[in-house]
């Protein structure tokens, strides 16, 4: 069973609930997401695929997705370690199949893992605080964890 999630032309407003403490920032801060940002958020959940055994991680953020067909779906992002993204759809659990690949590759060849769903919370924290330069940096290394960029080799 995969997750039926809206195409980001389908969806006319995102309201965002960041849970702060994930990040240290105090209390939950509740906004709307741009529209430029909310394809990049759909695309880091996808291909969903439908947990069998839910994981039951802890929650990061929740986006309410109102569409122009008047559905509303509700996402729970949920932390659950240097994973590919977990998350709820309308209360089903499901986690982002596919590649997962480490975002850099260090000296000694150590791989850097990314807790995606910890990711895309901080995407959210960071456009909703204007800091775009590291969101835009955060989104690309989402798009490397998922195999769609290619990653840095870090030199010594």
């Amino acid at each position: 069973m995969t997750a039926r999630l809206p195409t980001a032309a389908e969806v006319e407003r995102t309201d965002v609930i960041l849970l702060g403490q994930q990040f240290g920032h105090g209390p939950p801060e509740t906004f709307e997401l741009p529209a430029e940002y909310i394809s990049d958020v759909l695309r880091f959940l996808e291909p969903a695929q439908f947990l069998q055994n839910p994981v039951k991680g802890e929650e990061v953020a929740a986006l309410h997705l109102i569409c122009s067909d008047h559905r509303v779906v509700d996402i729970h992002l949920l932390f659950y370690g240097k994973n590919t993204a977990v998350f709820t759809v309308d209360g089903l659990e499901y986690a982002r199949s596919g590649t997962y690949e480490p975002i850099r590759v260090g000296p000694g060849g150590y791989e850097h893992y990314l807790a995606e769903s910890a990711a895309i919370g901080e995407v959210l924290y960071l456009v909703h605080h204007g800091e775009l330069d590291k969101a835009k940096a955060r989104i690309y290394d989402l798009d490397v964890s998922a195999g769609r960029k290619p990653r840095s080799v870090e030199t010594q």
